[in-house]
């Protein structure tokens, strides 16, 4: 979803309305409570997670006949085996070599939808250096990082193939660097303590680290590995199998704000300023960048399971989705 910079409120809009062109239509009436369907969902406390958050405190769920129920998990490789099990339903996808290792293990899982990535203009990861190198100068460029510590948030995830595009650019390779493994948060105190020297980092944490004075943002990825998939919405097996029609319902879609600075835990000075996702209009993945990453995992050795990369891809649910749009427009 692209939405113009120059119009504040629509590009903050943009950051969390992520699914809103695969709205299905709300049935005339309000469903009644002892009918709707319970849906379970993995979150993350991510702001990709938006728009569920939203859909959940506006209703629109109920307006489908779906009753969601979120479930905590520590991060996005968590919800892989509970997917696979069919203890949760749906759940926000880290697009990472574990995902394709656990689909090899015949973890049953499908990627359903855009949940995030990095058109030109939208780049919501970022590379980040530690300020104090920055103002000496001991850092000018990404190619001055050789030899330090830059931080991940994950092994093997969609920010190394980030930091291979970047490194490329600069004549360095991935592993002339040292790395650590850390989640946003840690990452922003990590800057804060001089235990790291870079990271590629996601938002909110990149305005966050940048607003108080810790680390200085020398790229967006949208600059250096523009419209990679970054993250997507999947469906376990069971789900889409045994309740397929639920499936579908559940692909929906100011207070915005209020909400998720209340069900994030970030304030709504950070929500207003960061830089939003990009997601395709009509909901369906960028499968060329899905391939690109699943090779580079493959290149690094972080592959066990040979895994067709278009087969964990179901698209006929954003397909539906819009068919359901355009007979309502009718």
């Amino acid at each position: 979803m692209l939405f113009d910079h120059r119009r504040p409120q629509l590009r903050f809009l943009a950051a969390f309305l992520t699914l809103s062109t695969v709205l299905v239509v709300a049935p005339l009436r309000p469903v009644p409570a002892q009918t709707l369907d319970a849906v379970r969902i993995g979150a993350i406390s991510s702001v990709a997670d938006a728009p569920l958050l939203i859909a959940d405190e506006k209703g629109y769920f109920r307006d489908v006949g779906i009753a969601p129920n979120f479930i905590a998990f520590a991060g996005a490789t968590a919800v892989l085996a509970p997917l696979g099990t069919g203890q949760i339903d749906v759940a926000g996808a880290g697009l990472s070599a574990g995902l394709y290792n656990a689909v090899g293990r015949g973890i049953g899982l499908k990627l359903v939808a855009d949940r995030g990535g990095d058109a030109p203009g939208y780049g919501y990861a970022a590379f980040l250096v530690r300020k104090d190198l920055v103002t000496s100068g001991k850092v000018k460029t990404p190619a001055d990082v050789r030899g330090m510590r830059v931080a991940e948030i994950a092994k093997g995830a969609t920010n190394m193939c980030q930091l291979i595009h970047l490194f490329d650019r600069y004549h360095i390779s991935y592993n002339d660097v040292e790395h650590v493994v850390l989640g946003g948060p840690e990452q922003v105190l990590a800057f804060k303590n001089g235990s790291i020297d870079a990271a590629e980092v996601l938002e909110p944490w990149v305005t966050l680290a940048v607003r108080e004075g810790v680390a200085v943002k020398m790229a967006g990825a949208d600059t250096f590995y523009p419209n990679e998939q970054i993250t997507a919405l999947a469906y376990s097996d069971t789900f889409i199998a045994q309740r397929r029609n639920v499936a579908q319902r559940f692909m929906i879609a100011d207070d915005v704000v209020a909400i998720l600075s209340r069900r994030l835990g970030v304030t709504p000075e950070i929500l207003r300023a960061v830089t939003p996702a990009s997601v395709d209009p009509s909901g369906h993945l960028n499968v060329k960048s899905l391939v690109d990453d699943y090779n580079t995992f493959k290149k690094y050795g972080l592959i066990d399971h040979d895994v067709s990369v278009a087969g964990v891809v179901d698209e006929t649910f954003v397909n539906a989705a819009a068919k359901a749009l355009d007979a309502g427009r009718k």
